[in-house]
């Protein structure tokens, strides 16, 4: 049985999500909480391999590809890091996790309501069961996260795909929260700060007490 708490931070690019992690982590270990900071794909040295493929935008992958790829390096990164932190007692906070995949493969792409259904099967069986205690979906509409995403820099298979795709995955994100008491959506236009704390006030009745 897992001791720990698993948080996953979730939503469209440029919505600080990294930041916010950072953030969360310092914290919470200010407060004598041991903490693993961990992302997706990521974490292992198998999944950071992966990463690098899958968000090479000179690669011509099709979404089952993709998704493929992403549960083999979540099956490493769940069985070889976040399942032994988790048994430890620590808080594992990931910076997404299966939420992307059904939204990036399956809502944004286009996928049927049983197409996904396959995916979060797969993803069931890639995580042996595991999943967020909370999921944190930091929202904002994509056209005001368009300077933030400019300033970044940055460039993948995701972020060159335009407004289109991150209007697509917002649409996903929501669609995916909506009626789910272990999914919340947080404004993230708004101050750092005002993000972190109201961050914290979601968490704080599973947090264990404090060390």
């Amino acid at each position: 049985m897992k001791k720990g708490l698993f948080i996953a931070l979730e939503g469209i690019d440029g919505t600080g999500k990294s930041t916010q992690a950072a953030l969360l982590k310092k914290t919470l270990e200010q407060r004598g909480y041991k903490v693993l900071l961990t992302r997706e794909p990521g974490g292992t040295n198998f999944a950071e391999k992966v990463r690098q493929l899958v968000l090479d935008a000179t690669l011509p992958l099709n979404t089952a590809t993709q998704a493929l790829l992403y549960l083999a390096a979540r099956s490493e990164h769940v069985e070889k890091l976040l399942r032994p932190a988790l048994d430890e007692g620590q808080i594992v906070i990931c910076d997404r996790f299966s939420a992307s995949t059904l939204v990036y493969q399956g809502y944004a792409a286009g996928k049927s309501p049983a197409e996904i259904e396959q995916l979060a099967a797969l993803n069931a069986y890639a995580t042996g069961g595991l999943a967020p205690d909370i999921t944190l979906i930091l929202d904002a509409p994509p056209a005001a996260l368009l300077e933030r995403r400019k300033k970044r820099g940055l460039s993948d298979r995701y972020e060159d795909a335009g407004l289109k795709l991150q209007l697509a995955l917002r649409k996903g994100f929501l669609a995916l929260a909506e009626g789910k008491k272990d999914h919340c959506i947080v404004d993230a236009l708004a101050a750092e700060e005002e993000v972190k704390t109201r961050l914290l006030e979601v968490l704080e009745p599973l947090l264990p007490p404090e060390a």
